[in-house]
């Protein structure tokens, strides 16, 4: 069974910044006429569900066009409870329960109920998300934590609006994650339905050349013979 687990693009969904979501622009019509139905379409590259590369944050690091398809498939996914309310930060002591299991885990997913207020209140999910604090990236940055490849949040970002400095270091000492591949960041999840049964995370950006990250469907793979 495959869920999704990534944000349908919408003119109307929250962007940081208050940035435009997405532009569309008719290029041909069949009502008027044309061949065919095409449209242009500009968008922010961390709009809606997206996966940010080390080049985000770092000089010279990979951008999303860089990375292989194996570095963007995840067997071993985890995902955590972390509750979290208005401008909260993530720290170490929400993690040390669940050690064991995402020292195992290549794909940590961060699951803070923020998305609750997604729809119900944009401006909200927009301006006053969660995040991660600088001790809990430098806690997952830990040796023990080696097979880590990816973390994802279902907040608009990993950086809390409010925390905003700290979540751009939070941002660059994962990204510096000692690791055999980089660490990547995927913000702007689904994590809402039942995730008991997780068996595996696909992730599939937008590849553009030139761009630190960009917008991406995310599925999920639920074991079928343990979901019934």
């Amino acid at each position: 069974m495959f869920v999704l687990l990534s944000f349908k693009f919408t003119a109307r969904m929250p962007v940081p910044g208050s940035r435009q979501a997405i532009s569309i622009r008719v290029d041909e019509s069949l009502a008027h006429g044309d061949l065919g139905n095409t449209f242009y379409y500009t968008s922010w590259n961390h709009a809606g569900t997206h996966v940010d590369a080390p080049g985000h944050m770092l000089q010279g690091r990979e951008g999303i066009n860089d990375l292989e398809m194996n570095q963007l498939v995840f067997d071993h996914p985890k995902v955590v409870d972390v509750p979290k309310e208005d401008n909260q930060l993530i720290e170490p002591d929400d993690l040390r329960p669940y050690e064991n299991a995402v020292s195992n885990c290549d794909l940590l997913l961060l699951r803070t109920g923020f998305t609750h207020h997604r729809e119900s209140e944009p401006l909200r999910y927009q301006e006053r998300n969660p995040g991660l604090s600088t001790k809990v990236a430098r806690y997952l940055s830990d040796q023990r934590f080696h097979r880590l490849r990816a973390v994802g949040i279902d907040c608009i970002s990993m950086a809390a609006t409010a925390h905003l400095q700290e979540g751009v270091e939070a941002h660059k000492v994962l990204f510096n994650k000692s690791s055999p591949q980089p660490v990547l960041l995927i913000e702007d999840l689904d994590l809402s339905g039942d995730l008991t049964h997780l068996k595996r995370v696909i992730v599939a950006p937008l590849f553009i050349e030139g761009l630190d990250s960009g917008p991406c469907t995310v599925i999920a793979e639920l074991d079928s013979d343990l979901s019934g």
